[in-house]
């Protein structure tokens, strides 16, 4: 859990800079996905579209400054026993900070922010008897343009939403 000192943190170095793009008013719905023997759904918005895998979607922005936001959804093939051992899984360069560690319901969710704001990704990894069905939503920016923490909620909620079926 993020203390309320280090959410205090990100606010404060985010003032004064512009805003990245915040969709999170936008609905979700829900979508199927069919894998080799197994079929799952995520709810996501309408406006992202295939971006050529067959798992992923995203959304292409005339503000070429714009990355994502970017959806992808993978049948996970390693087995990870604990919520530490998928943290640790994660990419992650010297300036991300780990800002959301949750475990339960048979899944692991976590959220990883750099420390300007610009980047945002929540990962989501569902955990059902033998099958295992991992997430990525990502959002940010080539410039210092800052992703709101409602836009970070929103990529957690996508992710936080996959069902095996």
């Amino acid at each position: 859990m993020i203390g309320p000192f280090v959410l205090a943190g990100l606010t404060l170095a985010a003032c004064g800079k512009p805003k990245g793009p915040d969709w999170s008013d936008k609905p979700l719905e829900r979508r199927t996905i069919r894998f080799d023997g197994m079929a799952a759904s995520i709810a996501m918005p309408k406006e992202l579209v295939p971006s050529g895998h067959t798992e992923g979607w995203s959304k292409t922005f005339d503000d070429k400054e714009m990355l994502g936001p970017n959806v992808l959804v993978v049948e996970e093939s390693r087995s990870f026993p604990t919520l530490d051992s998928y943290v640790h899984s994660q990419p992650t360069d010297s300036d991300d900070e780990v800002v959301r560690k949750v475990e339960g319901n048979h899944r692991y969710s976590v959220t990883i922010r750099n420390k300007k704001g610009t980047m945002v990704r929540a990962n989501s990894l569902l955990i059902q008897g033998d099958k295992e069905l991992d997430c990525m939503a990502t959002q940010g920016t080539s410039k210092d343009k800052v992703i709101s923490d409602a836009m970070a909620a929103y990529l957690e909620k996508i992710c936080d939403s996959t069902q095996i079926e």
